[in-house]
């Protein structure tokens, strides 16, 4: 974060911004954003894919705009043709399949927006934070190496298979910050993984159950 600026210039790259049928993970991604938005000590933007569903991936909401004032969002396609691969592979991943190739065509086949990469490499000084979430996204695995300590990670880490491969462990190893709903997911991140003595963790507090608050101080 820059010191000298009055404003934190902020990326959120959120790739199912637009979706009609998103899950708990998928709705607090979006009132992040929309809480981010409102503070004027931020400066944001948003990069998103132009699917509207979590399920059948489409490029419906690439001319769509966010009904949300003056929200900066970018639209990027969607990897629609990968979704019946990226969901074979990741049964896969939770059969407990391992090996390099298969993790590789998994973060390729994840959804992302196309172009997100390219972007990020021309852009990359104009922002002071780049919030990745999800460790199921492929945004997150494609534009982590390229934001390294810039990237905050929300990782959304659960007990699934799938995410104890080394494709996840290396998000872990990349990213500067951590930020996680509950001290329950940091102790099962650093169970399921050695990581960098330096990372650090932020809990934001319980996001799951709908009567705890989030800490929005550390958010």
């Amino acid at each position: 974060m820059a010191k000298d600026k009055e404003f934190i210039r902020l990326l959120a790259v959120a790739p199912y911004f637009f979706v009609d049928d998103g899950g708990g993970a998928e709705r607090v991604i979006q009132r992040f954003v929309y809480e981010w938005h409102h503070l004027p000590e931020i400066d944001l933007e948003v990069w998103a894919s132009g699917s509207t569903s979590l399920h059948t991936w489409n490029n419906n909401a690439l001319h769509r705009k966010a009904n949300f004032g003056n929200l900066n969002v970018k639209v990027f396609p969607a990897n629609v043709g990968c979704k019946g691969l990226c969901d074979f592979l990741h049964r896969q991943l939770n059969r407990g399949a391992r090996n390099p190739l298969l993790e590789y065509l998994w973060i390729q086949t994840a959804i992302t927006g196309r172009g997100m990469d390219r972007e990020l490499r021309a852009r990359k000084a104009e922002f002071d934070v780049i919030y990745l979430p999800h460790c199921f996204y492929g945004s997150t695995h494609r534009l982590a190496p390229i934001a390294g300590k810039q990237a905050i990670l929300h990782p959304f880490f659960h007990d699934e298979p799938a995410l104890k491969n080394n494709s996840v462990k290396k998000l872990f190893a990349t990213v500067g910050k951590v930020m996680l709903n509950t001290s329950t997911e940091e102790e099962y991140v650093r169970s399921s993984f050695s990581v960098p003595d330096q990372l650090q963790f932020c809990e934001i507090g319980n996001i799951v159950d709908r009567s705890a608050e989030l800490d929005w101080n550390v958010v």
